[in-house]
């Protein structure tokens, strides 16, 4: 009986050291690595402002550009008022193991910085710049945007 607990626990000792070396063998890729390329999202927030008062600028639209494109971006609908998410497609490279994701890596564009246009119909449009990678890195900024009115309002004399 003795012998029997012995050798199972033996066994059990055993196929857990297999099990450990097969995975910290994966984990740094001895078993090879894939790669693939994929089609990811960046996520940023936005907030437009009067420059003059600081009040939330509804109803504003993006225009996003960058050397070579001229639709960089889109924009999804917020439920909040007064705040823009900009989506930026990106691709990346993922190196990718049987059991872990071992390394990612944005693949770069011809133009590094995105231009976004700020678009209402009452303000100027301030054009603000954004690395691609800054923006992908910290999608949980919200950035101000101060719009500047382009008509102003004549003051009682």
């Amino acid at each position: 009986m003795i012998k029997t607990v012995r050798n199972i626990l033996i066994a059990s000792l055993i196929v857990l050291g297999i099990a450990g070396l097969f995975v910290t063998g994966d984990y740094f890729g001895v078993f090879g690595l894939k790669k693939y390329l994929v089609l990811d999202f960046a996520e940023s927030s936005f907030r437009p402002v009067d420059k003059e008062t600081g009040a939330p600028v509804i109803d504003v639209k993006i225009r996003c550009f960058q050397k070579g494109n001229n639709n960089a971006c889109t924009q999804k609908e917020s439920r909040a008022s007064g705040i823009i998410i900009v989506r930026v497609p990106v691709q990346k490279l993922v190196w990718e193991s049987l059991l872990f994701k071992n390394k990612e890596e944005l693949v770069a564009t011809n133009d590094p910085q995105l231009h976004i246009m700020f678009i209402h119909y009452n303000y100027n449009n301030p054009v603000a710049t954004f690395s691609i990678e800054g923006l992908y890195n910290d999608p949980v900024s919200k950035y101000s945007i101060k719009m500047e009115r382009k008509f102003k309002e004549a003051e009682d004399e």
